[in-house]
């Protein structure tokens, strides 16, 4: 890039494909990139990992009344 003269910018393309954990309020990013921008750290999940479960409890009012 020389002074006085725009950067020229290619056409954008998908690196990789990755599964992250969702970040909603992005308090932390799941990936780094290391000096020299040739290699990154990525927080991915793992396809064997086992999925939390939820439980929904119903009427737990009339278990308080005990």
């Amino acid at each position: 890039m020389d002074a006085g003269n725009p950067p020229k910018f290619g056409v954008p393309r998908t690196l990789m494909l990755t599964k992250t954990r969702q970040n909603p309020f992005h308090l932390y990013r799941n990936h780094d990139v290391a000096p020299g921008g040739q290699r990154f750290l990525i927080y991915t999940l793992s396809d064997d990992s086992p999925r939390p479960a939820i439980e929904v409890v119903l009427n737990w009012q009339s278990a308080l009344k005990r």
